[in-house]
């Protein structure tokens, strides 16, 4: 009995160091758009994990189809956290701003912000990342711990991609947060999908859980 606990000490350890054990923290989620950044309209997360706006937003946007998508939708580690908008159409100039943020991460690993789109004509597009970790709330500000994890852009008209690594490892509990400003001169069209994740460990998981095996059969030995 004993040996048999000690045996699945070993293994859990490695399995919740490397990131692979699924539970969260508790977590807060929400959807958060503006125009021109006076005020906000916040949609809360359900429990599915995906979140959507599709509407009007002021004088200026027209149409707007935004999503968020987070745990438990997204298991990670390469895609943790995702804010995509199909299409942002306006009928005149202005500035929207997009951010989708969940909290309750725990998943060990560096950081990397990934970005692909195309913007209307007239148009710019920016676009960040941020992780927060003490595990607070982008409501919409950011808290005072955030980390800029990617400052992406500004990208014209066209089509654009970017991948950023910002080499940032988090430990415990963390909340990470998208945002995107768009800016069009006049009526036009912009699309983006955005999303962190971590970069693979390059097999430092296989080669924890090798010792693990090793050290498992060193424990035989005693028993």
């Amino acid at each position: 009995m004993k040996k048999h606990l000690l045996e699945a000490a070993l293994v859990t350890s490695v399995l919740v160091g490397s990131g692979l054990s699924s539970a969260y923290a508790v977590s807060s989620s929400e959807l958060m758009l503006s125009d021109n950044g006076v005020s906000w309209t916040t949609v809360a997360t359900p429990a599915t994990g995906v979140v959507n706006y599709s509407g009007t937003l002021g004088t200026t946007w027209s149409v707007i189809i935004a999503t968020g998508t987070t745990k438990p939708a997204l298991t990670g580690p390469a895609d943790m956290i995702d804010l995509n908008s199909v299409q942002v159409s306006s009928t005149g100039g202005g500035t929207l701003y997009l951010r989708f943020y969940d909290s309750g991460f725990n998943i060990p690993g560096a950081m990397e912000t990934q970005i692909g789109g195309t913007v209307g004509g007239g148009g710019t597009l920016q676009a960040w990342s941020w992780l927060s970790p003490g595990n607070n709330v982008f409501d919409p500000g950011l808290p005072g711990d955030a980390v800029v994890l990617a400052n992406l852009g500004p990208f014209s008209a066209g089509a654009f991609s970017a991948t950023a690594n910002s080499g940032y490892l988090p430990s415990g509990s963390y909340s990470l947060a998208l945002g995107a400003k768009i800016y069009h001169a006049g009526s036009t069209v912009t699309s983006f999908n955005e999303h962190v994740g971590t970069v693979p460990d390059g097999g430092v998981t296989v080669a924890l859980l090798g010792l693990a095996l090793a050290g498992l059969a060193g424990v035989r030995r005693l028993f």
